[in-house]
């Protein structure tokens, strides 16, 4: 397991050349990186392979028949899903030229070839563990989106349990007695350590409650306090709700 708590899953390494004794040097060289790493003899198979899969860094042989290393990494940097990854050229003639074009195309580095095998290590093994920051990144940031959803969900059902278990008590006052003062006095009793204990939690630190969250829930089991109040005493909710406004 990495000890810098990166995944421990192997990144693909992309070799585009067409050469076969030229891909089995880059990946004998690119095999202490422990990673899995992915050959391919052309752009066009290349870009096959890229339709499905994702990979932490790309060297790209410029000078291939048919479709060379530039346009194959042109059509790489078309394709939203492939844009983002970062090119290697590898080139035996690394004129301005073709440095301003490869560039321009989004290469991130070129190699000469024949190429020194400590310095593609290093190269290769820099973008690697960049791509494995993004993903450990990417990763965390859904645990606190899912963990948010979650506390979101218990908050709703812990407010939930919180008004039935208020509208109980109510209940238990209205049954009480049958004095409408006596019961605006219990009403107030009842209301008063609701308000108090909500605004606790709000003051209390590292809940992350808004005190607009709390207003709307004590409004609204209020509300339904008071409407069950009149309603015993007027035999309508709205009708007594409209004598309690006023």
């Amino acid at each position: 397991m990495d000890t810098n708590g990166l995944s421990d899953h192997r990144a693909n390494i992309l070799i585009v050349d067409d050469r076969a004794d030229k891909l089995l040097v880059f990946k004998t060289v690119l095999d202490d990186l422990d990673q899995h790493v992915v050959m391919m003899r052309s752009g066009e198979n290349a870009l096959r392979w890229l339709l499905e899969n994702d990979c932490a860094v790309i060297l790209l042989d410029i000078n291939m028949p048919g479709m060379d290393g530039f346009e194959t990494a042109e059509l790489i940097r078309s394709r939203s899903r492939s844009a983002h990854i970062p090119i290697i050229f590898i080139t035996a003639h690394a004129e301005e030229i073709h440095e301003m074009r490869g560039y321009s195309l989004g290469a991130v580095d070129y190699i000469l070839s024949p190429v020194l095998p400590v310095v593609l290590r290093s190269k290769v093994g820099v973008f690697v563990q960049l791509f494995k920051l993004a993903q450990h990144s990417q990763r965390k940031a859904e645990e606190r989106i899912a963990l948010a959803r979650e506390q979101v969900a218990r908050a709703a059902a812990e407010e939930s349990m919180r008004g039935a278990s208020f509208l109980a008590e109510a209940s238990k006052v209205l049954g009480s007695s049958l004095d409408v003062n006596s019961l605006m006095s219990s009403a107030t009793g009842l209301v008063i350590p609701m308000l108090g204990d909500l605004s606790a939690i709000t003051l209390a630190p590292g809940t992350g409650i808004s005190p607009s969250v709390v207003l709307m829930t004590a409004t609204s089991l209020a509300s339904d306090f008071f409407s069950v109040l009149a309603s015993s005493f007027f035999g309508s909710s709205a009708l007594g709700a409209s004598f309690l406004a006023s």
